[in-house]
């Protein structure tokens, strides 16, 4: 009983550290290779993937890596960045409460079509339906929840257990 008492605070802290230290070395891989030079849709994906890094520890530096991929597909007309990065930005006011602007970021995500497999519609829905579900507007987000499992089902089921 002793033995469990002392080993388990260490335990949970390695897992949590170890967790930390995993999460930082993506964002830092991520971040060295932004500082390389790389094509444009290259760039777009590493600023993509920076903001949905930092999403959950800093959501002011993922808000300005959004808007900078956003920025840099639109000006290149790289659709599949230009939709996730629609979504980043949406998520970024959503976590700012900032409901609208997330609502209209999403639903310009949505309208762009892409012709790739992992195209993020699904994740793109969810995070609407979230938003409609924390505005209570059950119905709204129901609606939403439903046509990102059918896009799920369809190919897209890289999302499917938010669904």
């Amino acid at each position: 009983m002793i033995v469990i008492k002392r080993t388990a605070p260490i335990l949970i802290l390695v897992l949590f550290v170890g967790q930390l230290y995993g999460q930082r070395e993506v964002k830092d891989s991520l971040e060295v290779l932004l500082k390389t030079k790389l094509e444009a849709r290259a760039r777009v994906d590493v600023l993509n993937q920076l903001a949905y890094q930092y999403y959950d520890f800093n959501d002011s530096i993922a808000f300005e890596y959004a808007h900078e991929a956003l920025r840099i597909a639109l000006r290149d007309n790289y659709k599949k960045g230009v939709k996730y990065a629609y979504t980043l930005v949406g998520l970024g006011y959503a976590s700012h409460s900032k409901y609208k602007e997330a609502i209209l970021n999403y639903r310009l995500s949505e309208k762009i079509k892409v012709n790739e497999p992992h195209s993020e519609s699904s994740y793109n829905l969810i995070l609407l339906g979230n938003l409609y579900r924390e505005i209570a507007k059950f119905d709204s987000a129901r609606l939403v929840y439903t046509q990102a499992k059918a896009i799920a089902l369809s190919g897209d089921r890289s999302h499917l257990s938010n669904v």
